[in-house]
């Protein structure tokens, strides 16, 4: 397990898992778990063996995203912010980043690209080639061989791709 200690003043917070950290403030230790499935967006947060916050269903699209709780007179922000891969952890107590990488401004625009640049990836490398190889002529998606379905799902994921690589956003005001 990865652990890092940070310590700022009465303040010491300890990673000791991916979403999992030891808090000492004013004295007191407290342990804090980020239950986060970053596919089925279903998300918790149990401080001292209580759980303070639970969200997350099917029907939102949202990864990224920002959890204000309190802790005595203390405010906390755990803060997940979606990768191509993976998420990213970070815990801020009393506005000072404590653990984790800083938070960056993330709009739900920010994770519908990110879902389809996966989708889009998944298609081309796993999907189109089960349906080519496995299903091929024998298979039939709807009226369509699933050969060909194959065939038009990599090309549109690749005109996708391609799109998305050559149109990239001007940050420019």
């Amino acid at each position: 397990m990865n652990e890092m200690t940070h310590t700022h003043g009465r303040l010491n917070a300890r990673r000791v898992g991916k979403s999992e950290w030891e808090l000492t403030i004013d004295g007191n230790s407290h342990s804090i778990v980020l239950r986060h499935s970053k596919w089925g967006m279903a998300t918790s947060v149990v401080i001292d063996d209580k759980t303070v916050f639970k969200g997350g269903d099917l029907n939102t699209i949202t990864y990224s995203g920002d959890i204000p709780l309190h802790l005595g007179s203390h405010s906390l922000v755990i803060s997940i912010r979606d990768t191509t891969f993976g998420s990213n952890y970070s815990l801020t107590v009393d506005d000072v980043l404590v653990d984790g990488p800083a938070p960056t401004h993330v709009t739900v625009e920010d994770d519908k690209d990110r879902w389809a640049f996966q989708s889009a990836l998944f298609t081309m490398l796993i999907g189109a080639p089960i349906l080519y190889f496995i299903g091929g002529e024998h298979w039939f998606i709807g009226p369509v061989r699933a050969d060909f379905a194959a065939i038009g799902s990599f090309v549109l994921a690749l005109l996708y791709l391609a799109n998305r690589f050559f149109s990239r956003k001007n940050d420019a005001p």
